[in-house]
């Protein structure tokens, strides 16, 4: 568990149920020593010293970096703010509102999972949360992995995978105790229900079937090509070959212009999703995809007049746009560009 620390920050949320069941042990159960918690403390304190340290060696300016990075993604918020923000959360996930992340249809979990856990509550308070220990460490967990949300701060969709299983076996356990053959039957009613979820779910939001999406490219840009394109795209190309879209917020930061940007990396295609003139358009609304475009849209639209060459349009329901409210509206077009070589040697020129 120390370990992991150092392969992706959620493995704090996956601790802290850990540190919730230790603790409750330490203090009502008596099932773990005061030395064992100690030892268990020192093991994670250890590992994630170990992963600062090392942190520092690939940059001196760790922390203050680590902290201007996690202060735009709400980390550095108060602690009002971000209960206010993890409601927020699940009413997101209820009602499928997303940015990029597809959220597939959990109304009926959400609503199930919440009516199992308020038994469950309801349960271990009448039984003075002594006769289930198991009910009381799956609790346990899902208030631990709820307090990761909230010191961390910053509310990914895709972290609700870890609430999923813990939700899931409080069900098992609740009905343990029940008539094999009754059991048995909520347990295939729930898997018939959700089966039923997953494949209207696969027919009714697979607009576009994604290696369709890739051959369409590949039809005029090698694999080994250097590009500008959405990261959708990254399962066809070489790494090291595309470079995306979200890197142009920095331009003005780097006192780069468009074109001085294409030529600094070499790109030779430029893959344009309609997505970009509707963000344009739409501005500042969907500004959080990649950054303002205001800066460098017209320029932008310049080169590609002027500099590339038209040599592929194709449209794509569902990857010709990342917006998930707007996948499938519509056939969004995905123009291709190859970029003129004498724009190259303009920019060689223009640096001498």
């Amino acid at each position: 568990l120390g370990l992991s620390i150092g392969f992706h920050p959620n493995a704090f949320i996956i601790s802290m149920p850990l540190i919730l069941i230790y603790s409750w042990n330490l203090i009502f159960n008596q099932k773990t020593t005061f030395k064992n918690y100690l030892s268990f403390g020192a093991a994670l304190t250890i590992t994630a010293l170990l992963f600062i340290y090392l942190s520092f060696q690939f940059d001196p300016n760790f922390i203050s970096n680590y902290s201007s990075y996690g202060a735009r993604l709400g980390v550095l918020d108060s602690f009002l703010i971000k209960l206010e923000n993890l409601k927020a959360f699940y009413l997101k996930l209820f009602y499928r509102v997303s940015g990029t992340y597809y959220i597939p249809p959990i109304k009926f979990q959400l609503i199930f999972f919440t009516a199992v856990i308020t038994v469950s509550i309801i349960k271990s308070i009448f039984s003075r949360f002594k006769k289930d220990r198991i009910n009381i460490y799956l609790l346990l967990t899902l208030l631990g992995l709820n307090l990761g949300y909230l010191i961390i701060g910053r509310y990914n969709q895709t972290s609700i995978i870890f609430i999923l299983p813990a939700a899931y076996l409080i069900f098992i356990n609740m009905i343990k105790n029940l008539n094999p053959k009754f059991r048995g039957s909520l347990v295939l009613i729930l898997i018939i229900i959700l089966l039923l979820n997953t494949g209207f779910t696969i027919i009714k939001d697979s607009h576009y079937n994604y290696q369709d999406y890739l051959h369409q490219i590949a039809e005029v840009v090698p694999q080994e090509a250097r590009v500008l394109a959405n990261l959708n795209t990254d399962y066809y190309f070489e790494n090291g070959s595309l470079y995306d879209y979200r890197n142009l917020e920095y331009l003005e930061e780097n006192k780069l212009s468009f074109a001085d940007y294409i030529n600094k990396n070499k790109i030779e295609y430029i893959i344009y999703p309609e997505e970009m003139d509707f963000i344009y358009n739409s501005r500042p609304s969907w500004n959080i995809l990649y950054g303002n475009l205001y800066p460098y849209y017209s320029e932008m639209q310049q080169f590609l007049k002027q500099k590339t060459k038209l040599i592929k349009i194709f449209s794509s329901s569902t990857y010709g746009m990342r917006i998930v409210r707007k996948i499938g509206q519509k056939d969004w077009s995905v123009k291709i560009y190859k970029v003129n070589s004498a724009a190259g040697s303009e920019a060689v020129q223009k640096a001498d």
